[in-house]
């Protein structure tokens, strides 16, 4: 009776089909989880503007046009390496909060805003021309 070591032809291109097909799913898969989460960083970004302009408005009745440099002395920053924010204070009326995709980010130029007028909750919402960032991120995110 002669004894077999080691392994058939047929088991290790079994073998190398499996690791093939699993490589090809994590190929597609990889990039939407990696956008997903620079999104959910972005959003956490512009949840702690959201709060600053609240509490300037607790402050001294108007939001504020607070620069980079002001933020940044309250923890927090404008420019990260995948987006970079800016705010828009409409006085005590409201403001707008806005991240834009930079070039390091998957789709540069696509945006995230959040408008906050007097009386209301504030809205979230994505560029038209957006490639990449959809509504469901951000509400999965908030």
């Amino acid at each position: 009776m002669k004894t077999s070591y080691g392994f058939t032809l047929v088991e290790l291109l079994l073998v190398m089909v499996l690791v093939a097909v699993l490589t090809t799913i994590a190929a597609i898969v990889y990039p939407k989880y990696t956008v997903g989460a620079r999104v959910s960083e972005a959003v956490v970004g512009m949840k702690a503007i959201i709060l600053s302009q609240k509490v300037e408005k607790m402050k001294g009745q108007y939001y504020s046009a607070d620069s980079p440099v002001i933020f940044r002395s309250k923890g927090i920053e404008l420019e990260t390496k995948y987006f970079d924010f800016s705010t828009n204070p409409n006085g005590a009326s409201g403001f707008q909060v806005i991240a834009t995709g930079t070039s390091a980010f998957d789709a540069p130029g696509d945006t995230i805003k959040f408008d906050k007028t007097d009386g209301q909750e504030g809205m979230w919402s994505v560029g038209e021309s957006n490639r990449m960032i959809t509504l469901d991120m951000i509400s999965n995110g908030v």
